[in-house]
Protein backbone atom coordinates (compact mmCIF):
# COMPACT_ATOMS: atom_id res chain seq x y z
CA UNK A 1 0.00 0.00 0.00
CA UNK A 2 1.35 3.41 -0.99
CA UNK A 3 1.78 6.05 1.73
CA UNK A 4 -0.61 8.97 0.90
CA UNK A 5 2.12 11.51 1.64
CA UNK A 6 4.36 10.05 -1.11
CA UNK A 7 3.91 12.06 -4.30
CA UNK A 8 6.75 10.44 -6.26
CA UNK A 9 8.18 6.95 -5.93
CA UNK A 10 10.96 5.14 -7.79
CA UNK A 11 11.06 1.38 -7.23
CA UNK A 12 14.00 -0.76 -8.39
CA UNK A 13 14.89 1.56 -11.29
CA UNK A 14 17.58 0.78 -13.84
CA UNK A 15 18.49 3.48 -16.35
CA UNK A 16 21.15 4.20 -18.94
CA UNK A 17 22.47 7.29 -20.67
CA UNK A 18 23.67 6.07 -24.03
CA UNK A 19 25.46 2.80 -23.10
CA UNK A 20 26.41 3.80 -19.55
CA UNK A 21 24.34 2.39 -16.69
CA UNK A 22 23.62 5.29 -14.34
CA UNK A 23 21.13 3.63 -11.96
CA UNK A 24 20.72 0.05 -10.86
CA UNK A 25 18.13 -0.86 -8.24
CA UNK A 26 17.36 2.78 -7.39
CA UNK A 27 14.60 3.28 -4.80
CA UNK A 28 13.38 6.71 -3.73
CA UNK A 29 10.24 8.14 -2.13
CA UNK A 30 9.52 11.87 -2.13
CA UNK A 31 6.91 13.05 0.35
CA UNK A 32 4.59 16.04 0.30
CA UNK A 33 5.72 18.79 2.65
CA UNK A 34 9.31 17.57 2.87
CA UNK A 35 12.34 19.29 1.42
CA UNK A 36 14.81 17.02 -0.32
CA UNK A 37 18.45 17.83 -0.90
CA UNK A 38 20.58 15.79 -3.27
CA UNK A 39 24.28 15.95 -2.41
CA UNK A 40 27.24 14.23 -4.00
CA UNK A 41 30.46 14.75 -5.90
CA UNK A 42 30.64 15.54 -9.61
CA UNK A 43 29.56 12.56 -11.68
CA UNK A 44 27.62 10.88 -8.87
CA UNK A 45 24.25 11.12 -10.66
CA UNK A 46 22.56 14.19 -9.13
CA UNK A 47 21.62 15.72 -12.48
CA UNK A 48 20.71 12.31 -13.90
CA UNK A 49 18.32 11.74 -10.99
CA UNK A 50 16.59 15.06 -11.70
CA UNK A 51 16.36 14.14 -15.39
CA UNK A 52 14.78 10.83 -14.38
CA UNK A 53 12.25 12.68 -12.19
CA UNK A 54 11.39 15.18 -14.92
CA UNK A 55 11.20 12.35 -17.47
CA UNK A 56 14.00 13.40 -19.81
CA UNK A 57 15.76 10.12 -18.98
CA UNK A 58 13.64 6.97 -19.13
CA UNK A 59 14.30 3.78 -17.16
CA UNK A 60 14.30 0.27 -18.57
CA UNK A 61 10.93 -1.41 -18.37
CA UNK A 62 11.24 -4.31 -15.95
CA UNK A 63 8.58 -6.35 -14.23
CA UNK A 64 9.66 -5.46 -10.69
CA UNK A 65 10.29 -1.75 -11.25
CA UNK A 66 7.85 1.16 -11.10
CA UNK A 67 7.63 4.90 -11.23
CA UNK A 68 4.60 6.32 -9.44
CA UNK A 69 3.70 10.01 -9.59
CA UNK A 70 0.78 11.39 -7.61
CA UNK A 71 -0.56 7.85 -7.04
CA UNK A 72 -0.49 6.78 -10.69
CA UNK A 73 1.89 4.66 -12.75
CA UNK A 74 0.59 6.39 -15.87
CA UNK A 75 2.50 9.67 -16.01
CA UNK A 76 1.42 12.52 -18.22
CA UNK A 77 4.58 14.57 -18.77
CA UNK A 78 2.77 17.90 -19.11
CA UNK A 79 0.63 17.21 -16.04
CA UNK A 80 3.77 16.35 -14.05
CA UNK A 81 5.57 19.50 -15.17
CA UNK A 82 2.58 21.67 -14.26
CA UNK A 83 2.63 20.25 -10.70
CA UNK A 84 6.38 20.10 -10.08
CA UNK A 85 8.86 22.92 -10.62
CA UNK A 86 12.17 21.86 -12.14
CA UNK A 87 15.16 24.07 -12.67
CA UNK A 88 18.13 23.13 -14.79
CA UNK A 89 20.39 24.65 -17.41
CA UNK A 90 18.45 22.97 -20.23
CA UNK A 91 15.38 25.06 -19.38
CA UNK A 92 17.50 28.21 -19.75
CA UNK A 93 18.47 27.12 -23.27
CA UNK A 94 14.86 26.46 -24.31
CA UNK A 95 13.50 29.87 -23.34
CA UNK A 96 13.16 32.32 -26.20
CA UNK A 97 15.35 35.37 -25.47
CA UNK A 98 12.50 37.71 -26.47
CA UNK A 99 10.12 36.30 -23.84
CA UNK A 100 9.29 38.73 -21.05
CA UNK A 101 10.39 37.76 -17.52
CA UNK A 102 6.78 37.73 -16.27
CA UNK A 103 5.86 35.24 -19.02
CA UNK A 104 8.84 33.00 -18.31
CA UNK A 105 7.84 32.74 -14.65
CA UNK A 106 4.12 32.26 -15.32
CA UNK A 107 4.86 29.58 -17.96
CA UNK A 108 5.80 27.33 -15.05
CA UNK A 109 2.11 27.10 -14.13
CA UNK A 110 1.48 25.41 -17.47
CA UNK A 111 4.53 23.14 -17.54
CA UNK A 112 5.79 24.90 -20.64
CA UNK A 113 8.72 27.19 -21.51
CA UNK A 114 6.69 30.09 -22.81
CA UNK A 115 3.18 31.17 -21.95
CA UNK A 116 0.83 31.48 -24.89
CA UNK A 117 -1.79 34.21 -25.13
CA UNK A 118 -4.66 31.78 -24.45
CA UNK A 119 -3.12 30.60 -21.15
CA UNK A 120 -4.71 32.85 -18.54
CA UNK A 121 -3.82 33.04 -14.86
CA UNK A 122 -6.58 33.01 -12.29
CA UNK A 123 -6.60 35.50 -9.42
CA UNK A 124 -4.67 33.26 -7.00
CA UNK A 125 -1.95 32.43 -9.54
CA UNK A 126 -1.63 36.11 -10.47
CA UNK A 127 -1.22 37.03 -6.79
CA UNK A 128 1.42 34.30 -6.38
CA UNK A 129 3.23 35.52 -9.51
CA UNK A 130 3.51 39.07 -8.17
CA UNK A 131 4.53 37.78 -4.74
CA UNK A 132 7.37 35.82 -6.41
CA UNK A 133 8.40 38.83 -8.49
CA UNK A 134 8.70 40.89 -5.30
CA UNK A 135 10.37 38.18 -3.19
CA UNK A 136 12.94 37.35 -5.87
CA UNK A 137 13.63 41.09 -6.54
CA UNK A 138 12.39 40.77 -10.13
CA UNK A 139 9.50 43.25 -10.17
CA UNK A 140 11.59 46.04 -11.73
CA UNK A 141 12.63 43.79 -14.63
CA UNK A 142 9.35 41.87 -15.03
CA UNK A 143 8.74 43.30 -18.53
CA UNK A 144 12.35 42.94 -19.70
CA UNK A 145 13.28 40.29 -22.24
CA UNK A 146 14.85 37.15 -20.80
CA UNK A 147 17.81 37.46 -23.21
CA UNK A 148 18.75 40.88 -21.82
CA UNK A 149 19.24 39.58 -18.26
CA UNK A 150 22.48 38.92 -16.44
CA UNK A 151 23.32 35.33 -15.45
CA UNK A 152 22.28 36.01 -11.84
CA UNK A 153 18.94 37.52 -12.91
CA UNK A 154 18.28 34.51 -15.16
CA UNK A 155 18.89 32.15 -12.24
CA UNK A 156 16.47 34.08 -10.04
CA UNK A 157 13.85 34.00 -12.83
CA UNK A 158 14.24 30.23 -13.17
CA UNK A 159 14.01 29.73 -9.41
CA UNK A 160 10.82 31.83 -9.35
CA UNK A 161 9.47 29.78 -12.29
CA UNK A 162 10.19 26.53 -10.45
CA UNK A 163 8.46 27.84 -7.32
Amino acid sequence: MQDDSIWFSLINIEAYVEKTKIFNGLNLDLRTGENTIILGPNGSGKTSLLKLLERSIYPLTKRNSKIIAFGSETINLWDLRSKVGFMNTEIDQRINNLTKVVDVISSGYFGDYQRSRDQKLNFIKTQRLYYLLEEMDLLSISNDHYGSLSEGQRRRVLIARAL
